[in-house]
């Protein structure tokens, strides 16, 4: 049973056969913005459904990457890609979507999501290595998503 749910949790972490796609990474990036309609129109709905939701959400895709790097290896299997989502979610948060803000966004988080372990390094002397696989791999991706997410917010209220 055991090694059905480090299997399980390495489907849900690799979001099936997309953790096995060239550029599966950016696909499960662009599936966000699917999650994101769901999510708005169900805070929409009721913020009282919203808020379990999207903390079960959340919940799943820290235990599946945990459950799938414990099953993997102890370095970076490529095939995780739910953290990507994670940090798309994450960088559009309370953001209207559109498509100049979806495009922007999209850019801008890949974008930071490279530059950001360099800025660490030579900021806080950070050393990634020493550091938890699973905290290095969802934190960047959330830490970037919440850069993005500042700098969205900025520009929308700039614009009204």
């Amino acid at each position: 049973m055991k090694i059905k749910i480090k299997e399980w949790c390495l489907k849900i972490a690799s979001l099936g056969t997309i953790g096995h796609l060239p550029f599966g990474a950016q696909i499960a990036a662009l599936l966000a913005f699917p999650v994101l309609i769901v999510l708005g129109w169900l805070c929409w709905l009721s913020a009282i459904a919203f808020y379990p939701i999207a903390t079960f959400l959340v919940v799943l895709i820290v235990a599946a990457v945990y459950g799938a790097l414990r099953c993997e290896c102890d370095h970076h299997p490529g095939v995780i890609v739910i953290n990507n989502l994670l940090g798309m979610l994450v960088a559009f948060m309370f953001i209207p979507l559109t498509i100049k803000f979806a495009a922007i966004g999209f850019l801008l988080f890949y974008i930071t999501k490279y530059i950001l372990p360099f800025v660490l390094k030579k900021l806080c002397k950070c050393e990634f290595d020493r550091w938890p696989l699973l905290l290095t791999l969802l934190g960047v991706d959330v830490v970037a998503g919440f850069v993005v997410n500042i700098f969205l917010q900025f520009v929308w209220w700039m614009a009204h």
